[in-house]
């Protein structure tokens, strides 16, 4: 991401702020409860996630697109989002997630923010490819990569994930729907945009 991405960029308001954090809390302790197999409170909380989708949707708390949170969240519901790190430019809606912005680079609403490439090892190419294809049917082979009918691709490559850091965060669809991202570090100008928007939600939380 270049620094002009990083200057032109809108902070969300308030009441989305608010929301996104909401909403994290209730992730994460959902995210908890079937890592521990308390099905009973994934369940409840899984109820609380549905009514945080609605109020994501009613704030305009996100922009990506519901394709790829339903393909994050897919890839994570089938155990294999820990070993796929996403690169790319759809990896810019994670940092804005983080950062409570969006960015407003000419990137960052170029054609190319529909282009998914997820990095992964050879033995997980397979399934996750068949996880991809059944987020939307109208998924065909196109060289090296997989494209639908509206454009939006996905390029899966085979690469060596051993060791490699990782920068997770929860992104929102229009739709509300959201899902996490595991994708690469932030860079120290990306670092310093995040720090910055953590502190100001730091404030928000107190009020």
């Amino acid at each position: 991401m270049s620094n002009t991405d990083i200057d032109r960029r809108i902070e969300l308001d308030e009441d989305a702020c608010r929301q996104y954090i909401d909403m994290l809390a209730a992730f994460i302790a959902w995210e908890q409860a079937r890592f521990m197999g308390n099905k009973q409170r994934a369940t409840s909380l899984a109820k609380a996630l549905v009514r945080h989708q609605r109020m994501n949707w009613a704030l305009r708390v996100g922009h990506a697109p519901h394709l790829l949170t339903d393909i994050l969240m897919r890839l994570y519901k089938l155990s294999l989002s820990d070993n796929v790190i996403v690169s790319g430019p759809c990896s810019l809606y994670a940092y804005e997630a983080a950062a409570g912005v969006r960015f407003c680079g000419e990137k960052s609403h170029s054609p190319s923010r529909h282009r998914l490439v997820l990095n992964t090892s050879m033995e997980l190419v397979a399934p996750v490819l068949e996880t991809v294809k059944k987020a939307d049917k109208t998924f065909v082979e196109l060289q090296d990569v997989i494209v639908n009918s509206r454009g939006f691709s996905v390029e899966v490559r085979v690469v060596n994930l051993t060791g490699v850091e990782r920068f997770s965060s929860i992104v929102v669809a229009k739709s509300g729907y959201f899902a996490r991202m595991n994708t690469a570090p932030l860079s120290i100008d990306e670092q310093l945009l995040h720090d910055n928007i953590v502190q100001r939600l730091g404030l928000i939380r107190g009020a």
